[in-house]
């Protein structure tokens, strides 16, 4: 399972099989095995792919590496794997782990073999992933795509080191789920100057069409069921806080964004998870 880390990670087209993408797993494993069988997956020919957070608060994740050579699952690097790394190899404090769910692997400290090959695996995990299809290019991180196009926010990964401000926004940044109000004149006047500083910079909203890309599939704020603003997809449905499994096959994809362009949005309920938490 060695492998040399790099920003962003590029896989051609699948003309074998069928591609998945699964939302946060969070040492859930039983769901995705249940789910892969009833799929027939065969890692032969299909391939699995995730949006980070493969584990902590989950009584499973111990067996990460076991289930991520099993099904060759190949993940982006989530808020919670890089708070593990941070912590093993830049001087973390255990707290940051222990209050995010990971106790599990402070549990494993005597196995020190172990948590290393962990922790390589993890430091090794991209922060985007980017898969050709038929229906066009489809990029998968943890969190958000924080700039307007796909390709300005591939060459900041690729530019940034570990503490760059878009790495840290691709897997922590939130904003595009959350509803924002202002109340009082003053408010909505200072919530318009903002915006117009913002325009003229080439900021675009939150919620906005990512351009450069067909989709783009994250996960890190879970909801009920799986949510679609613009063009991005978000498949975190809180399995570990006794939500579904989401596992999308790519080629649902257009039909996901069809049905959402016709249908009025609704305010997204989202599952509550621990504050100031990595969810």
């Amino acid at each position: 399972m060695q492998q040399t880390f790099s920003p962003v990670r590029r896989y051609r087209k699948n003309t074998s099989g069928r591609d998945f993408v699964v939302g946060d797993l969070h040492g859930c494993f039983a769901p995705l095995r249940r789910e892969l069988e009833l799929r027939q997956y065969d890692p032969s020919r299909d391939r699995l792919f995730a949006v980070g957070d493969l584990v902590d608060r989950g009584f499973e994740s111990p067996s990460v590496l076991e289930v991520v050579r099993r099904y060759g699952i190949q993940s982006v690097r989530g808020n919670h794997e890089d708070i593990i790394v941070r912590w093993h190899r830049h001087g973390g404090k255990d707290s940051s782990v222990r209050c995010n769910g990971g106790e599990w692997l402070l549990d494993m400290a005597q196995d020190t073999q172990s948590v290393n090959d962990i922790v390589s695996y993890m430091a090794a995990l991209p922060y985007a992933i980017e898969i050709e299809t038929d229906f066009g290019l489809i990029g998968i991180v943890h969190a958000n795509v924080p700039l307007q196009s796909w390709s300005q926010m591939v060459r900041a990964l690729e530019q940034e080191n570990r503490n760059g401000p878009i790495r840290r926004k691709v897997i922590w940044d939130r904003s595009r789920w959350k509803s924002r109000k202002a109340t009082g004149w003053a408010s909505l006047r200072r919530a318009a100057a903002q915006l117009l500083q913002r325009l003229a910079s080439g900021w675009r909203e939150p919620g906005g069409h990512i351009d450069g890309v067909a989709a783009v599939v994250v996960g890190h704020t879970p909801s009920r069921k799986p949510m679609v603003r613009a063009n991005v997809i978000n498949v975190d449905t809180g399995l570990v806080y006794g939500g579904d499994l989401t596992l999308l096959h790519l080629d649902e994809i257009p039909m996901l964004l069809s049905r959402a362009t016709r249908e009025k949005p609704v305010p997204s309920r989202s599952k509550r998870y621990p504050a100031g938490s990595g969810a």
